[in-house]
């Protein structure tokens, strides 16, 4: 049995055993497959050995009592947030032809001290100057009335006491992703592991169901509605959404929020489809650049269904126009600004993200100021915006008392928008993250490592726009600091492509 789930080994897996299942994603797949797919390829490449999920599922009884307490404190919190929503928007449901839907996490905070959207904030407003638009979030928000464009609490797959699902639909559904979910265990070996995938099917398949139902109810009030946008299509509640817009002769489109690269097998590696396509699939990718809809259409390049198209990426562009600073008139010096973008625990494949080689040139330039007082060396680390207290948490343990250093600071989509800190930097590294593109949008020297890395940089790195550590060692990565050598840092364009959005093309994707 394989025991190092990675992000290239799971997409492999996933995407060849497809060839397996052809007739059944055919015959029987048009929600089933997609739930399934998702629920493994989340699922399997957060995954380590067994004896560490029986350990994770110890400690989840051991905080269950504390988790309830902050899940009924947050109901009551979007109880009264959403009362607000329905007494502010309601009476205008026949006026809206678009809706964004969009998540927390995509709010950056501009100098200013208001928060853009930096996914859905710039479609949005082009898509308003023609068509009557609203804005929705599908998680908690603490803010007021700092938001650019304003945005609504609306939680269309929750339910404030115990959400319902038509449980003949349930069965019938269960049975076609159990099956699917069968073969692949059998065909992957993974039969030490089928208890706990079979659970996590199975609340997949419910939290889908809850969202379908309540999403169709919601969406119904909108008698003029004509498309949606989202983010982040694999998650259960996004694909209710989706699969309730598709009953309703609704357009879905999802916009790129991040990297979509070839061992990504939400977008990469969908070989086969059912005569209409997948019910709870976009109808439409909105892609940053060239690379992902390559990506996306490699397995399937006569897809007639889940098209991908090229919308680009605007938030570069609104960045400048928001923020009063200038790259151009940043004060240059000798010292080390290095920002390192951290990921999260993922599995097998980033199961130390502070890797030994960093933690070394930390505590040696933490001597060096011991001796000087003197920095010449100064490291900015980006939290992660889906996990800013793990990330927290993780290097208090890692760093011990190095976590308070004089040469480090600690940054995060709740202090400082990406860009800023991109600014201060002259040296960007990080493990796989798509940060290491938008770093060459401000000439930043930037730098990955790890072999997962490599596989999916190997083209920026044959072309030498970004650096591949390959050891990752403190000399390694001094030596790439220290190296004034010029690098290219304009092949970006094709996986990103910074543009406004275009109105016609919003129009056009029906």
């Amino acid at each position: 049995m394989q025991n190092k789930y990675t992000l290239s080994y799971v997409y492999r897996i996933i995407s060849e055993s497809e060839f397996e299942f052809k007739e059944d994603i055919i015959q029987f797949g048009k929600e089933s497959w997609p739930l399934t797919r998702n629920m493994l390829w989340t699922t399997l490449t957060n995954l380590k050995k067994e004896n560490k999920i029986k350990k994770k599922v110890k400690r989840f009884r051991i905080n269950l009592l504390n988790l309830n307490v902050k899940i009924y404190k947050n109901l009551i919190i979007r109880f009264f947030r959403n009362m607000n929503y329905k007494f502010s928007v309601e009476k205008f449901h026949s006026e809206y032809k678009t809706i964004f839907f969009s998540r927390g996490v995509y709010l950056e905070k501009v100098g200013c001290g208001i928060h853009v959207d930096r996914i859905m904030d710039p479609i949005y407003m082009t898509s308003s100057i023609n068509d009557k638009s609203l804005k929705i979030y599908l998680d908690y928000l603490t803010l007021k009335d700092n938001f650019f464009l304003k945005g609504f609490n609306y939680f269309t797959n929750k339910s404030y006491l115990k959400s319902k699902f038509d449980k003949e639909e349930y069965i019938n559904l269960e049975k076609y992703c159990i099956n699917f979910l069968k073969l692949f265990i059998k065909l992957n070996l993974l039969d030490d592991y089928e208890e706990f995938l079979i659970k996590e099917l199975k609340k997949s398949i419910k939290n889908y169901l809850i969202s379908k139902k309540n999403s169709k109810k919601f969406l119904q009030k909108f008698a003029s509605l004509q498309k949606i946008f989202l983010p982040s299509w694999y998650f259960p509640n996004t694909m209710g959404i989706i699969a309730a817009a598709k009953e309703l002769n609704i357009s879905t489109i999802e916009v790129q929020h991040g990297k979509q690269g070839k061992f990504q097998a939400a977008y990469s590696g969908w070989n086969f489809f059912p005569e209409k396509g997948f019910l709870n699939m976009p109808d439409h990718f909105w892609c940053w650049g060239n690379k992902s809809i390559e990506n996306i259409l490699r397995a399937s390049p006569k897809r007639k269904f889940h098209k991908p198209t090229l919308g680009g990426y605007a938030w570069p562009i609104w960045y400048k126009t928001f923020t009063s600073k200038n790259q151009e008139t940043l004060q240059k010096n000798s010292r080390i600004k290095l920002l390192f973008t951290i990921q999260g625990e993922q599995g097998d494949t980033n199961n130390q993200p502070l890797p030994d080689g960093l933690f070394d040139l930390i505590r040696y330039y933490q001597n060096l100021y011991n001796d000087t007082n003197e920095k010449v060396f100064e490291l900015k680390i980006r939290l992660h915006p889906n996990c800013v207290n793990k990330n927290l948490m993780y290097l208090k343990s890692r760093l011990g008392k190095l976590f308070n250093s004089d040469l480090i600071t600690y940054s995060s989509k709740l202090t400082h928008c990406f860009y800023d800190d991109l600014l201060w930097s002259n040296h960007h590294l990080t493990y796989f993250s798509s940060c290491a593109i938008e770093a060459l949008l401000f000439g930043i020297k930037s730098a990955v490592y790890g072999s997962e890395s490599y596989k999916i940089y190997n083209e920026e790195i044959e072309n030498k726009s970004i650096t591949y550590l390959k050891y990752n060692t403190s000399e390694e990565i001094l030596n790439w600091i220290k190296n004034e050598n010029s690098f290219s840092s304009d092949c970006y364009k094709d996986i990103v492509e910074i543009k406004f959005p275009d109105a016609n093309l919003i129009r056009s994707l029906t």
